[in-house]
């Protein structure tokens, strides 16, 4: 009995201590909490692959025979054979490299994508089958053994399947090219390329000027088609080409440019070392490019001692384009179909919008589409994918638009409002 007290007094100590247990709060409190503000990562990539100038540096060395003497004896001055040309210029191109053509094979009169096995793309030709004798014939009718064709099985996606062709069905291959195996020459340059790997349009632009050292002998630039024809004296057309706009070289040069379109879905945001950047996928493709070239044309005069060609230096030069508007139509009242485009931002952005009267004289800043939202009859700027709205009554009296970009930058548009 006396160890069952003692027990028990034990224990009941024991939960005396425990309960008496108290977590007591503080009056107040507080925690910080500190942000990090992400650095800006601009989505502006203008990177182009440039000539490597060594590579092209006699790309642009030309003969000029206004006699016709290359033409008509089928060689250069030192024998060398040469395919002649009336043009009388002659760019020292470099030798193909054989290529292969493209396979296209048609059934009824649609193209069809088929495989097709036993072809040989190296040389342009058509083969047809001939139904009638089960066999393919090439341009001769002389059989063909050998090609097969097969097609993804209907059942089966993962599958090919043999096909018989039907008669008449044909088999082409088309921009092939032989190998030369010597240099050639023709009228026009080697054709320069500039690849573009860019999120944003590039323009390149090529300028060409002229050397004055021998411009009393040099024969003489015109600028078209009808002034060579009117020279009485040896002259020369050289027209810059680049990408589909051309230009004349004349005494005081040209100047021409094209646009590489760029492809922001080739481009993603990725966590690189600690960073954000923006970059090309790895499995990016369908860049775009553009490309240079000359091309030249003399008359049939009689050259006088001493007479030299002229001289030409040739700059590139790749520049993003300052951001443009165009408006497309007339604004009018009745008419809600007309649009204003701004391209060539990059990664800048609208920040405002204004309205202007004819001289000039601001009426008010138009911030949001909702404030350009007169009513249901409206006319749209469509910015870089965004597209802000003015109603019938917006340009009532105004006749200009503001664009304000996040740079600051202001693009003034003239709007002609037709009552």
């Amino acid at each position: 009995m006396k160890r069952n007290k003692y027990l028990a007094l034990v224990l009941a100590t024991t939960m005396v201590i425990g309960g008496s247990i108290t977590v007591l709060a503080a009056d107040t409190g507080s925690v910080t909490g500190e942000g990090e503000t992400l650095p800006h990562v601009s989505k502006k990539v203008t990177s182009v692959t440039l000539p490597v100038v060594s590579a092209v540096s006699d790309v642009f060395n030309y003969k000029v025979d206004p006699e016709g003497l290359i033409n008509a004896a089928s060689t250069l001055a030192d024998g060398t054979a040469v395919a002649g040309n009336t043009d009388g210029v002659y760019f020292h191109n470099s030798p193909k490299a054989a290529s292969d053509g493209a396979l296209t094979y048609t059934s009824g009169g649609v193209a069809k994508e088929y495989t097709v096995t036993g072809v040989s793309k190296a040389a342009n030709i058509t083969y047809t089958y001939n139904g009638t004798d089960s066999k393919w014939e090439d341009e001769n009718g002389d059989e063909v053994t050998g090609i097969g064709v097969k097609k993804i099985d209907d059942t089966d996606p993962t599958a090919m399947v043999a096909v018989t062709p039907s008669d008449g069905d044909t088999i082409t291959v088309s921009g092939a090219v032989s190998r030369t195996e010597d240099y050639t020459y023709s009228s026009s340059s080697d054709v320069v390329t500039f690849t573009g790997r860019n999120s944003v349009d590039v323009a390149v632009s090529v300028a060409v000027t002229v050397d004055d050292t021998n411009s009393s002998t040099d024969i003489a630039l015109v600028a078209d088609q009808d002034a060579l024809d009117a020279a009485t004296t040896p002259a020369l057309l050289l027209t810059l080409k680049v990408g589909a706009n051309e230009a004349s070289i004349t005494a005081d040069g040209a100047e021409a440019a094209a646009t590489i379109a760029g492809v922001p879905e080739n481009f993603e945001v990725k966590a690189v070392g600690g960073e954000f950047r923006y970059q090309a996928k790895s499995n990016a493709s369908g860049w775009n490019s553009t490309t240079l070239q000359l091309s030249g044309k003399t008359n049939n005069k009689n050259v006088t001692s001493g007479m030299t060609a002229p001289k030409l230096t040739l700059t590139w030069t790749v520049t993003t384009p300052t951001p443009a508007a165009s408006l497309v139509g007339t604004y009018s009242r009745a008419n809600t179909a007309n649009k204003i485009t701004l391209s060539n931002l990059g990664d800048l952005t609208v920040s405002g919008l204004k309205t202007y009267m004819d001289d000039g004289t601001e009426t008010g800043s138009q911030p949001t589409n909702d404030m350009w939202s007169v009513n249901a009859t409206n006319t749209e700027i469509t910015i870089n994918g965004s597209t802000f709205v003015f109603g019938e009554g917006a340009l009532g009296k105004e006749r200009g638009i503001g664009v304000v970009l996040s740079d600051g930058t202001e693009i003034k548009i003239t709007v002609t409002v037709n009552n």
